[in-house]
């Protein structure tokens, strides 16, 4: 099975607060329709680049696609503030695959110290809140993670409960010199991804 876990882009989406509205218009021509698209490069599912947070951190043009596709584990929490301590459990599967998913709802993210522990260990984390740390300890989070090289995906949508060893394939828009850019997200089975 393949699992989409991609927010549509749409008006009225949720957006991070402080970012441009999105909006998308179609613009009706005489013979054909094209759409007017205005939004923020962390807009919906997306990757933030190094630049985000780090002064001379690189843009997304010159990330490696290879930590962003292949294996991943993906883990569902119920608590929004997620310490290293929810994530003890699963140390051989997060260290095994080097990149990990959490589904953990909207309002979730990695405490400072879950993003020190995980830095270690993976080479991408992701998660379905449009920020990767809790509300409060957004410069500590990702500076964790991008000064240990970790991607970061932000805004996973999971239409379904996933929970397990899968594999990842996200690909981010190429947009030179900016600090994230928006994504197409897919998880599949790891035997379905042997038959592609």
């Amino acid at each position: 099975m393949i699992y989409d876990l991609t927010r549509p882009l749409e008006n009225g989406m949720d957006y991070f607060p402080g970012d441009p509205i999105p909006s998308f218009t179609p613009i009706f021509r005489d013979t054909y329709r094209i759409t007017e698209i205005v939004m923020g490069s962390h807009t919906g599912t997306h990757l933030d680049a190094p630049a985000h947070y780090l002064n001379t951190g690189t843009t997304i043009e010159h990330l490696s696609l290879d930590t962003l596709i292949g294996p991943c584990f993906i883990i569902k929490l119920e608590d929004p503030q997620i310490y290293e301590t929810h994530l003890h459990p699963f140390e051989r599967e997060i260290t095994s695959s080097s990149r990990l998913l959490l589904h953990a709802g909207e309002n979730a993210g990695l405490m400072p110290c879950a993003a020190q522990w995980l830095a270690s260990r993976c080479i991408c984390v992701g998660i379905d809140s449009l920020s990767i740390s809790y509300s409060g300890y957004d410069t500590e989070v990702h500076t964790a993670l991008m000064q240990a090289g970790v991607s970061i995906l932000e805004g996973l949508h999971f239409s379904i409960p996933l929970h397990g060893e899968y594999v990842l394939i996200a690909l981010p828009l190429l947009l030179s010199g900016s600090d994230g850019a928006p994504a197409r997200i897919i998880v599949c089975d790891p035997d379905h991804f042997t038959t592609l």
